[in-house]
């Protein structure tokens, strides 16, 4: 009776964990490919390097390269589409630049953190090229 409990209640915990996690993936890939398709250009393809998405799924934050160029880019998710709500570098790890963008000061220093862990992974080279978009500029950028 008690492995049977067990094993319900483990079942039901990753089946919780798996979906979250292709929830984050499905995110993922959605924001790539609005990013990829407003920014790529025959013979300068956009990488999309690093991307964390809110606890609310409602902002993410994704780093991003081209060619010698790089920085990163805060989204908004409306009506299930994402936009991009602006262009930055490091003033985009600022957590008031979040707030000014509606994000609550929690949520943006949380975003931030998961941001900078996934980009720990990449070599420090190409965290300096996130870092070398001087200017933080607003955009409206919509995939219709």
């Amino acid at each position: 009776m008690k492995s049977k409990k067990l094993f319900c209640l483990l079942f039901i915990f990753f089946t919780a964990v798996s979906s979250s996690l292709s929830a984050t993936d499905s995110s993922s890939v959605s924001i790539t490919k609005t990013m990829k398709s407003i920014f790529d250009k025959p013979g300068n393809p956009l990488s999309v390097e690093a991307v964390a998405v809110s606890a609310s799924g409602k902002y993410s934050l994704a780093s991003w390269s081209q060619k010698s160029s790089g920085g990163r880019a805060l989204l908004k998710n409306s009506s299930g589409k994402w936009e991009i709500v602006a262009c930055g570098g490091s003033g985009l790890l600022d957590f008031v630049a979040l707030e000014s963008a509606g994000m609550s000061k929690i949520e943006a220093v949380k975003l931030i953190s998961v941001l900078k862990k996934s980009e720990k992974q990449l070599s420090k080279e190409r965290r300096s090229l996130f870092d070398s978009f001087t200017e933080q500029l607003p955009q409206k950028h919509t995939v219709h």
